[in-house]
């Protein structure tokens, strides 16, 4: 109803902000294949969503190192 509302943007950023993610996926496919919405990588999107939604449960707030090339227990910050 926020999409409808005009409260959410009719863009991908503002579709990531709604739920449920099924229901938005599904929405986001349509709008797509409409070209109402520019295409983008789905399985990226899907799982940007995931990783937002896993990140506080592993209790970390950094998503600095995540991606770090150096190997664990070394610190790439000289």
């Amino acid at each position: 109803m926020a999409l409808a509302r005009g409260e959410v943007p009719l863009t991908h950023d503002g579709l990531g902000q709604l739920t449920p993610w099924r229901s938005v996926a599904y929405l986001r496919d349509l709008l797509m294949q409409s070209g109402i919405l520019s295409p983008t990588d789905r399985q990226l999107l899907l799982f940007q969503r995931w990783l937002v939604e896993k990140m506080p449960a592993s209790g970390r707030t950094d998503t600095g190192d995540c991606w770090s090339p150096s190997p664990p227990g070394t610190s790439s910050v000289a």
